[in-house]
C-alpha cells in the first residue's frame, strides 16, 4: 500500500505543479513539495518541471520522528532539516517585484503530461 501512496503523492504534486505553472511568473515557482508519512519516518519530497528534463519527483530525506528516548537524540537534527526544507518552500514563491511580470504558462503548456486518475475498479 505504501508504493501505491507514494504514486498517488507524485501525481497529486503533478497536478499541484500545473495549478502553480498556471499562476507562474518565473521559473523559480516550478517546483512543489510533499511530506510522506511511515510509522516513524517522515520523507520529504519535491517535484518540479523544466522543457529540458521534464517532470522530476524527487525524495529529499528521511527523517525519523524522534518519539522514543532513543530516538529523542536525532530532535535537533530532524527540526533543522523542517526548517531547510521550510525555506525551500519559501523560496520556490513568486517574488514581489513579479507580480506586475506576465504569466509565463503559454511557453510551458505544450510539455505538459496529463495526470493519472486512480479509478476504482467495480469488480
Amino acid at each position: 500500500l505504501n508504493k501505491e501512496d507514494r504514486a498517488r503523492l507524485g501525481e497529486s504534486l503533478k497536478k499541484q505543479m500545473h495549478y502553480r505553472i498556471k499562476q507562474a511568473k518565473s521559473t523559480k515557482e516550478f517546483y512543489v513539495f510533499g511530506i510522506f508519512v511511515v510509522d516513524d519516518i517522515i520523507e520529504l519530497y519535491c517535484s518540479s518541471f523544466s522543457k529540458e528534463k521534464g517532470y522530476s519527483f524527487v525524495l529529499l530525506k528521511k527523517i525519523v520522528l524522534p518519539t522514543l528516548m532513543t530516538s529523542y537524540t536525532s530532535l535537533e537534527e530532524s527540526l533543522e532539516i523542517l526548517f531547510s526544507f521550510k525555506e525551500m518552500i519559501k523560496n520556490s514563491q513568486q517574488d514581489p517585484l513579479d507580480y506586475e511580470k506576465p504569466y509565463i504558462q503559454y511557453e510551458y503548456s505544450n510539455y505538459f503530461k496529463p495526470t493519472i486518475s486512480f479509478i476504482k475498479s467495480p469488480n
